[in-house]
Parts: C-alpha cells; structure tokens; sequence
C-alpha cells in the first residue's frame, strides 16, 4: 500500500552478508489499483512487442536504500527512450477508467499529440483530426489544453506544451487554439514513442 503522497517503501530483511537476501534481485509490479483506476500489466512498445509493466531491483545489499526515481547506484526503473522499452520516469503510471461523457453542454479537454519518429507522414492526418475535434467543440462552452510528446515532452519539435485550458468556444478562439501547431509539418516527427513521459 501507498501513503498519501503516493509513496511505497518495502524493508526487505536478510541481505546481510550470508543471509537469504543478499544478493537476489526482485521484481517489482504494481498489483492493484485505487477505485476508478486499473493497473497496466504490460504495454504496447515499438509497434507490436508486448513489454511487461514491470521493473527488477538491483542486487540488493544491506543497509543500502533503493529507489524507483533514482539514477545512478542504488536506482532503478528510470530510463529513457530509445531501444530501451523500459524506459520509465520512475513513477507508477495507472490508467483511469474511462469516464462516462458527461450530459452537460461544455467539457475540458486535453490532447496529448505523438510526434515521435512513427508518426513521420502522418502529421497532417494528425492537425486535421485535432482540428475536428476542436471544431465540434466551437459553440460550447468547451476549453482544451495540448500537451506533444516524443522521447521526451514536449516533443523536441513541438514547442512548448500549453497545459492551461482555454476557450474553443468562439471562432477566433478555436483559430487561435489551432494555430498552437498550425505550423507543424511531417518534419516535425521525430525520435521515439515515450508513453511515460506522455502521460
């Protein structure tokens, strides 16, 4: 179990020197998930390969503190993008239920763009259908906010991420909504699919 900031510590015993633990390395995988959420047992990594959603300490040693956000000695499960398809921020993604949609006119709306090297020649399939999406909403008292990704985010290309919500309600806002990557081409695609830094 988790503490309230989302933390989880485990004291593992016997890593002594001769004791039963010294040495061995495990696994560790998230096992449940709060109401409303669910665990992810594996993802979907450079195209088709399945990669299991789990990570293995190091070889564990005694008095010795190992952590999932760490780098260096003693860290584990951070990684970057590239051939690494464990490539992780050290942080526990969990994925949402999905939501019924709401019966109310209006929603707040976040679009979370790839422009990783697999979307080069389809940057413009992508624009439109944002486009679409922003469309339907103009009307409403809708908002949006965009976030782009690739081996980091936001994707090297993209420009900055806009993470505050607002208006598409109005023509001129939804324009102005649009022209946040009016300006991207299939150039713009570039490096890898990095799901964790994604979300």
């Amino acid at each position: 179990m988790s503490d309230a900031d989302g933390d989880c510590a485990f004291v593992v015993t016997g890593t002594a020197a001769g004791g039963a633990n010294e040495g061995r390395q495990f696994w560790v995988r998230q096992v449940a998930a709060p109401d409303g959420w669910f665990v992810n047992d594996a993802f979907r990594t450079g195209g088709t390969v399945t990669t299991p959603y789990r990570f293995q300490t190091p070889r564990l040693a005694a008095a010795t503190t190992y952590s999932s956000t760490a780098t260096g000695p003693g860290g584990f499960m951070v990684g970057s993008g590239g051939s690494n398809r464990t490539a992780s921020t050290g942080t526990w993604q969990s994925s949402r239920v999905n939501p019924a949609l709401p019966e109310r006119c209006g929603l707040r709306v976040a679009l979370i763009m790839d422009l990783s090297g697999s979307t080069s020649g389809s940057v413009p399939a992508l624009k439109t259908a944002a486009d679409t999406f922003v469309d339907a909403l103009r009307g409403t008292p809708s908002s949006m906010a965009r976030f782009t990704f690739s081996s980091y985010s936001p994707a090297t290309r993209g420009g900055a991420n806009a993470p505050g919500l607002v208006s598409v309600s109005t023509l001129a806002d939804a324009a102005a909504f649009k022209r946040t990557y009016a300006s991207w081409t299939n150039a713009t695609a570039e490096g890898s699919t990095n799901w964790d830094r994604a979300l």
